[in-house]
């Protein structure tokens, strides 16, 4: 896989799951029974997921080091 296509791949999955986090947090706020814990939870999962494919991403580009 070329570094393009693992940047494009990180970048797709860290957006699918950045609105993934926004509509099951609303779903949870919209939800009466334990709705803060529960949206917390939800939101700080997601957040880890966004974040970590977004390093990935960072981590799928090519150096400055491999140019020269």
């Amino acid at each position: 896989m070329t570094p393009e296509a693992r940047i494009k791949l990180h970048e797709v999955l860290a957006g699918v799951w950045a609105v993934l986090a926004l509509g099951t947090t609303g779903w949870a706020l919209y939800d009466n029974e334990n709705k803060f814990l529960l949206a917390w939870v939800i939101f700080m999962s997601a957040y880890a997921n966004v974040v970590g494919h977004w390093s990935a991403r960072e981590g799928a580009a090519p150096s400055a080091e491999e140019g020269t």
